[in-house]
């Protein structure tokens, strides 16, 4: 009788967290981004050509960058949040929980 090969489950990542970390590595992939954009008029323009347009082009990058950065910012932080929120019970829970408590003990 051969022994019998049990296949190892699969990792299974919750949908949300998972989401989250890849936002997280996307705004540090924005970083180095927003570098090769900054760079881009740099190498395809001669030195003739430059002038307001790289400006307009730099700007518009960064200007760019600033609102996506800002909106992941905004999506992590609203996360973090609504799991402190699930993780820890309210106020009025515990309250009522260790008045309970007190009772019990007298």
């Amino acid at each position: 009788m051969e022994p019998r090969i049990v296949k190892p489950k699969p990792i299974y990542l919750e949908r949300r967290s998972y989401r989250l970390r890849r936002l997280s590595e996307g705004l540090l992939f924005l970083q180095f981004l927003t570098f090769a954009l900054w760079i881009l008029p740099f190498l395809w323009q001669s030195s003739d050509t430059r002038g307001l347009n790289t400006i307009l082009w730099i700007f518009g990058v960064w200007m760019i960058a600033i609102v996506v950065s800002l909106v992941i910012n905004r999506i992590l932080h609203v996360s973090d949040n609504d799991h402190a929120e699930i993780g820890n019970p309210p106020d009025s829970l515990t309250q009522n929980k260790s008045s309970e408590q007190d009772n019990a003990e007298l």
